[in-house]
């Protein structure tokens, strides 16, 4: 069937006169011969017709047989115009915005239909990705160098001392430099580069034997003379001959 124009008259359908208790309905013309007409078109039953013919109607009950209600479900709007109808998603309220920064994280809520009911940016905090904060800071212990806090790289580094010299893979000593060793000192299997220096004490005045076993020390006034003794845990002993300092 090819498509037709089928307009109502803009005139009323009828009008009502009251005479006493009887009230009469008269129909205008134009409509018997607009119902007519769409008798014609539409065939012997037109009645008929019409309920056979699918409908989708915005009202809230059906009005024919084969009529559809259209109805506003969640999440929906409808808004009805002279001659339209138009249905809408309904606003969550969620600010239409990018969200998320270098500095942010986008948090989101989603309700039960997949939309989003709630947008916010977080601030990334280093406690809440369990970073340090960069106001945390290295301390370069004794030697080092290279203190500061976390919002740069760092580098630690040997500090260097009198006659020490860092290198890139290790640490050098002068050699004219001397160090006092003070207590006991074990030193083994080394060589010196210049003659050692002994401790010199009198005869009267050497430390305890037992306290620096297998020490090296100097008398100075030793039966025939300047002399060097060492210690076997008991007693201080000349290296010239084994005998007991005396």
């Amino acid at each position: 069937m090819g498509r037709f124009a089928l307009n109502p008259p803009g005139a009323p359908i009828g009008y009502a006169s009251i005479d006493g208790q009887r009230v009469t309905v008269s129909i205008e013309p134009v409509w018997y011969r607009f119902f007519a007409r769409t008798h014609d078109i539409l065939g012997g039953d037109a009645v008929g017709a019409m309920k056979a013919a699918p409908a989708l109607t915005y009202s809230t009950t059906a009005a024919l047989d084969n009529d559809k209600v259209l109805t506003q479900g969640a999440g929906l709007s409808f808004t009805s115009g002279a001659s339209t109808l138009t249905v809408a998603l309904s606003t969550t309220g969620v600010t239409a915005a990018a969200y998320g920064s270098a500095s942010q994280v986008a948090s989101f809520t989603v309700d039960a239909y997949g939309r989003l009911s709630a947008a916010a940016n977080v601030t990334i905090t280093p406690a809440a990705i369990g970073a340090v904060p960069t106001s945390r800071t290295i301390t370069a212990g004794a030697g080092l160098t290279g203190t500061g806090d976390l919002s740069a790289d760092r580098t630690l580094a040997v500090g260097a001392g009198t006659g020490i010299t860092v290198n890139a893979d290790d640490v050098a000593v002068d050699a004219t430099v001397v160090a006092t060793l003070t207590g006991a000192q074990t030193l083994t299997n080394k060589t010196f580069g210049t003659p050692p220096i002994f401790p010199e004490y009198t005869v009267a005045g050497v430390p305890s034997a037992a306290t620096y076993d297998n020490g090296v020390i100097i008398v100075s006034n030793e039966t025939g003379g300047r002399t060097l003794a060492t210690s076997d845990g008991t007693n201080w002993r000349r290296v010239s001959d084994g005998a007991i300092v005396s």
